[in-house]
């Protein structure tokens, strides 16, 4: 039952993440983002890590994106509408993309005993 109830909510997790970036209204990528965090909590709480889940409830659900929220509502984004910059996003994105996946690769080699020479 556990181990269902944590792949639901992985899956949620999965699929919240990238559409808090791909979402084109700032609102609902606040919103997925608190529902990104939201599983991340629920996840950590099913791996008994209460303080941790705690911690991040307080800080980012209870105050950064409640600040995000409301710079957004205040300086009302819809205004703010500009694709001109959007390749150059997308490049930066590919790169980051590359490095964590790198970092991925390097974590998991080290840990089944793999080294690069």
């Amino acid at each position: 039952m556990i181990q269902t109830l944590n792949i639901i909510i992985l899956v949620i997790l999965i699929l919240s993440s990238p559409m808090v970036i791909l979402s084109h209204n700032p609102v609902y990528s606040a919103l997925l983002l608190i529902l990104s965090y939201i599983a991340a909590i629920v996840t950590l709480f099913l791996l008994k890590l209460e303080f941790i889940a705690l911690i991040i409830v307080t800080v980012y659900v209870g105050a950064v994106v409640v600040l995000f929220l409301f710079v957004i509502l205040m300086i009302d984004a819809k205004s703010y509408t500009n694709l001109s910059y959007f390749f150059y996003s997308l490049i930066l994105g590919f790169i980051f993309l590359v490095e964590i996946v790198f970092l991925i690769i390097l974590i998991l080699s080290s840990l089944m005993g793999y080294t690069f020479s």
